[in-house]
């Protein structure tokens, strides 16, 4: 009961935005477009993946994973001069088939269960034989 009149005298005391404030603040990272394209069916080697985002992100506190029927392909993360793009390499190019690029920011350096990972896919359709 102390907590909530603690709480209403506040609201009074600096009027009733205290209450709409959240008391944790999580940026929004919102996603752009990617390299290949979201849904896309493309005839060439991909050896790269681009995630581009409109506003800009830790670049510690990235993980991404690239999977097929198959499993798990090893990418890594390349830095970047420009933190609102994410840039990964695979060694050697994607066979044909179907591909799921899944990636999750973290916005405080944490591991948290609140985040979630976001995903998209793209097809090869020729790859390497």
């Amino acid at each position: 009961m102390r907590i909530l009149a603690g709480i209403c005298r506040l609201s009074l005391v600096c009027g009733s935005s205290a209450l709409s404030t959240p008391l944790i603040a999580h940026s929004v990272i919102e996603f752009d477009h990617a390299v290949p394209a979201v849904g896309s069916v493309i005839d060439s080697r991909v050896t790269t993946i681009e995630l581009y985002f409109r506003t800009e992100y830790d670049t510690r506190d990235v993980s991404i994973l690239v999977k097929n029927g198959r499993g798990a392909i090893p990418f890594h993360i390349i830095p970047a001069a420009n933190t609102a793009v994410i840039v990964a390499k695979t060694k050697s190019a994607l066979k044909a088939g179907r591909y799921y690029v899944s990636w999750k920011i973290s916005d405080d350096h944490h591991d948290d269960d609140d985040e979630f990972w976001h995903q998209y896919s793209f097809t090869v359709s020729r790859g390497i034989k």
